[in-house]
């Protein structure tokens, strides 16, 4: 379970890069992985996350499909080929977080704020960016 940047509840697992079956996702999920190993495959499509803060996660082709991220704070963290479509990512704030060759369709991106961020490769189509606010971000 996250709990204001910090991950509890944790399962451990016996590979180091964890596939979408290491994780529990009833109700609340654990996060087996050690601090800087790569979160892989996970899908996360429907989960709730609003409000949370994310600290030096590492997510690697993982789906927050239609996920609710509204309010989330993310720091130092990396979102490598993962897919957002129809997540609600409005009023989030990302400092120093990479969404690298991500895909966003249909996202809700309205009030989001990203500052010393990278978009290398993400793409965006149908989707609500009004307000958007990026400082300091690669956008190539």
């Amino acid at each position: 379970m996250w709990s204001d940047g910090a991950v509890t509840d944790v399962t451990p697992s016996p590979s180091t890069e964890h596939q979408s079956d290491d994780w529990d996702l009833g109700g609340n999920w654990s996060d087996p992985s050690a601090p800087g190993q790569p979160i892989v495959g996970l899908d996360l499509t429907d989960q709730v996350f609003a409000g949370q803060h994310w600290s030096g996660r590492r997510f690697v082709a993982c789906r927050f499909i239609e996920a609710d991220l509204r309010g989330l704070r993310t720091e130092r963290c990396e979102f490598t080929e993962c897919d957002f479509t129809g997540a609600d990512l409005g009023d989030t704030e990302h400092r120093a977080t990479a969404l690298r060759t991500c895909t966003f369709v249909r996202t809700t991106l309205s009030g989001a704020r990203l500052a010393g961020c990278s978009l290398l490769g993400s793409h965006f189509t149908d989707c609500r960016l009004r307000p958007f606010e990026v400082r300091d971000s690669d956008l190539s």
